[in-house]
């Protein structure tokens, strides 16, 4: 009898202390700020819990700088445009970030303190991209038509013309100066499509540029998440880490409702003037120069 009492006695014991570590965590978690220490303090937590309270008050949502916020609404806001145009959003100050995660069908968007606890998450439809990196796995469409296909892109990012639009991709090469190995670059056909100067003969480029139709597409890639730090980012591909320079003039690409790019870039110091897309992205004096930008600062989202 007294060993009955003695186990049940024990049971007791254990699981008071439960309890007590259950409101403890939920007093941390989920009570306003400030409630951490009248917790430990309430239930008289020895000394070698201390670290463990510093952890907890670690946790507690920093409070963002306006011109983090100011960052973060941006491209939120930038998520409800229809595009083709290009939004404006506050460059990430120093030691925050802003990360977007694209799940399925839609994107988190979080705002990261200098600890890397978010600050503010929002969940939106849509999927980030980014003008720069190589296409893979595609077929290029000229003119966003359903049945006129320039070239397909294998998973490694080698091109191969499609004969049933050979004109397209030899006008191209011809007319716009394309190597082959750049139909594969997002930036190329980027700059293709709203900064290069077209020809008017054929008009048919002329036409698109008048009618904001791309003449090749895509020309962004698709990456799992990117992750901004002030002038870079870091890009996911799968399981690969891509970094790249992101002076990008405080802009954003929204090329259609439900995708935002983020534009890298590249400092090209042999010219003083933009000078084209390239593998890491558009030149950055393509996004510094009002004069060289004549799409981006006339097509600003509304």
């Amino acid at each position: 009898m007294h060993n009955m009492l003695k186990g049940e006695l024990k049971v007791v014991v254990a699981a008071v202390v439960l309890i007590t570590v259950l409101v403890i965590l939920v007093l941390v978690f989920l009570a306003p700020s400030g409630l951490v220490n009248r917790a430990f303090g309430l239930f008289n937590a020895p000394d070698y819990l201390e670290p463990v309270k510093q952890d907890f008050e670690q946790l507690e949502v920093p409070e963002a700088p306006p011109s983090a916020n100011a960052a973060f609404d941006g491209v939120v806001a930038a998520f409800k445009k229809q595009g083709p145009c290009v939004a404006k959003y506050n460059t990430v100050p120093d030691g925050w970030a802003i990360s977007m995660d694209t799940l399925g069908e839609s994107t988190v968007v979080a705002l990261k303190s200098p600890k890397g606890i978010p600050a503010r998450l929002e969940t939106l439809p849509g999927h980030v991209c980014v003008v720069g990196g190589t296409l893979k796995s595609t077929v290029l469409r000229g003119f966003e038509s359903d049945t006129l296909f320039i070239a397909s892109i294998d998973n490694a990012g080698k091109v191969s013309r499609i004969t049933s639009d050979v004109r397209t991709y030899t006008e191209l090469e011809d007319l716009f100066g394309y190597e082959n190995e750049e139909f594969a670059y997002a930036a190329r056909n980027f700059y293709t499509n709203w900064i290069q100067d077209v020809p008017n003969n054929p008009d048919i480029y002329a036409y698109a540029r008048r009618e904001k139709r791309r003449i090749i597409s895509p020309d962004y890639t698709m990456p799992n998440n990117v992750n901004i730090l002030g002038d870079t980012m870091n890009v996911l591909y799968g399981v690969e880490w891509v970094e790249m320079d992101k002076e990008d003039g405080g802009l954003l690409y929204v090329p259609e409702k439900g995708k935002v790019c983020v534009f890298g870039t590249v400092n090209i110091k042999s010219k003083i003037v933009c000078s084209g897309g390239y593998l890491e992205g558009l030149d950055n004096a393509c996004l510094d120069d009002e004069e060289e930008r004549e799409f981006l600062s006339a097509n600003v989202c509304g």
